[in-house]
């Protein structure tokens, strides 16, 4: 019993450690890339998701294009060829998309 109770505890001291270091790299600027695509929208904050995912799709149809609603999971991993756009409950853009 003793073991299981030291487990748990150490699990949730882990969590916790865990937790702000996940927030602040969700929260990095986006990585400067060479070529002329843009690696940022920020005229496109305030208005609809989803006009924001079609003026980026009209730039470069090559682009996976995503609508992040505020509690998705998303995945860490850094592809080029993707841009996610973050909104908020009404479907607004929260910041600048990025490719990412």
């Amino acid at each position: 019993m003793s073991n299981n109770r030291s487990f748990f505890l150490l699990l949730v001291v882990i969590a916790t450690l865990l937790v702000p270091t996940i927030a602040f790299v969700n929260d990095l600027p986006p990585v400067s890339m060479a070529g002329d695509q843009p690696k940022s929208w920020p005229d496109l904050v305030g208005i609809p998701g989803t006009e924001a995912r079609e003026k980026i799709l009209a730039e470069d149809p090559t682009l996976q294009v995503g609508i992040v609603r505020p509690g998705m999971m998303v995945t860490m991993d850094y592809r080029m060829d993707r841009v996610r756009i973050y909104v908020d409950k009404d479907g607004i853009v929260l910041r600048p998309p990025t490719l990412g």
